[in-house]
């Protein structure tokens, strides 16, 4: 990967850090008609001192309504 491929991984993570490697690679591809495998972006991503971890999405209804009134 040159220097241009690994500001623009950078940029990304920094403009939204819930992206997933699958998502980055497949910007990467799109913006520079290369292909990268996982193990490669993540030793990319490696190199800026950032950790991917698997998130999961959380219904909003979760994150307002009190427990006690959810289980009703």
């Amino acid at each position: 990967m040159t220097q241009e491929h690994l500001d623009f991984i950078q940029e990304h993570l920094d403009g939204n850090c819930a992206l997933t490697l699958s998502n980055l690679i497949a910007k990467v591809r799109d913006e520079f008609d290369v292909i990268v495998c996982a193990s490669t972006m993540d030793k990319a991503i490696g190199r800026f001192k950032y950790s991917l971890k698997r998130t999961q999405s959380i219904a909003i209804a979760a994150n307002i309504i009190p427990a006690n009134e959810a289980l009703k």
